[in-house]
């Protein structure tokens, strides 16, 4: 009887404290509510209506940069793959069609595979939950990523696809055989072919292959490899060619405003194998002696020499840690 007084009376002491907090806890919000009400009211009308002015233009302006997000088709393809992507399936080992897959054609995108055999290409979530699945007839198939996009093409045939996690977006046929391809955030693709006249030859079409934003004409370059930024506003190509008995690389990067590139960038003695955007805006290209790390906006680079060893496989960080050149090296450094 005495335990079950004193558990009641306890009961009693905290309720009224608890009771004491929340009613101080109001009182002490509407006097800061009161004070914002009375500091508001002293501002100028004239203020005021400039203050909302700003606001909205602000907004105006985060909206029209991110326009692409909010368009029909992007948040239409976003809650497909999102709603695929929490599908459940029955988990991890996961048994393959096919019967090979090279090291770059196994990706991963936000926690979701990405898988190009020779006969299939598929996308799993993580319990293994086929997103999507499907055939090809590639006889050279490759896989590029951007963070919400994949691009297929068959190296030196003519067939591409453009997909997001959960369906296909656009398939067509060049009219030259490829060489390489790169695909934005939003869909926006880079396409590198032979070309009667020309080396190489790049295309930047937008996201439903109808529209040409840019091409250009390599006559003294064998272009390796193609990036496009997240936004595809941006792209770069890295090439190669003999020069006096050695061979010489360069990186080119081109926005859409000129003709002639931006930035262009020559190598002696190296041979660049592959160039991609990091996420901070900077690029990095992985040649045969030496990796390079380019500031685009001033074409400003960084090398890291492999000091005599030789490359035997390498993966990039598109997200490093830090915008400093050599951090973003460091994190994204190869197996050597």
């Amino acid at each position: 009887m005495w335990r079950h007084l004193n558990k009641k009376k306890y009961f009693k002491i905290y309720y009224n404290k608890l009771k004491f907090i929340v009613k101080k806890k109001k009182y002490l919000f509407s006097r800061i509510k009161n004070l914002i009400r009375n500091f508001v009211k002293k501002i100028p009308t004239k203020f005021i209506r400039v203050f909302i002015i700003l606001g909205l233009s602000f907004f105006s302006v985060l909206i029209f940069i991110n326009r692409e997000k909010f368009s029909p088709d992007y948040v239409s393809i976003f809650l497909k793959d999102f709603f695929a992507g929490i599908q459940q399936g029955q988990g991890y080992p996961y048994k393959m069609s096919g019967n090979k897959i090279d090291n770059e054609n196994f990706k991963i995108i936000d926690k979701n595979l990405f898988l190009l055999n020779d006969n299939s290409f598929t996308v799993l979530n993580t319990s293994a939950k086929e997103m999507q699945k499907k055939q090809h007839c590639y006889q050279k198939p490759i896989l590029k990523l951007s963070d919400t996009r994949a691009i297929i093409y068959d190296l030196g045939g003519k067939g591409i696809e453009i997909t997001s996690k959960s369906q296909s977006l656009h398939t067509g046929t060049m009219e030259n055989n490829i060489i390489s391809g790169a695909v934005s955030n939003y869909g926006t693709f880079a396409i590198v072919t032979e070309s009667k006249g020309y080396l190489s030859q790049m295309t930047v079409f937008d996201k439903n292959g109808k529209d040409i934003y840019y091409k250009y004409n390599f006559a003294d370059h064998y272009i390796t490899d193609v990036a496009l930024n997240e936004n595809g506003n941006s792209v770069a190509v890295c090439g190669s060619m003999a020069k006096d008995g050695s061979m010489v690389s360069t990186i080119y990067v081109f926005d859409y405003r000129n003709e002639e590139p931006k930035v262009k960038l020559d190598y002696d003695n190296n041979m660049f194998i592959r160039i991609e955007y990091l996420s901070n805006g900077n690029i990095v290209a992985v040649g045969d002696r030496l990796i390079s790390v380019i500031n685009p906006k001033n074409g400003s680079k960084e090398d890291y020499f492999y000091e005599n060893k030789n490359l035997i496989g390498f993966d990039i960080n598109k997200s490093p840690p830090h915008s400093n050149p050599s951090t973003s090296f460091s994190s994204s450094a190869p197996r050597i």
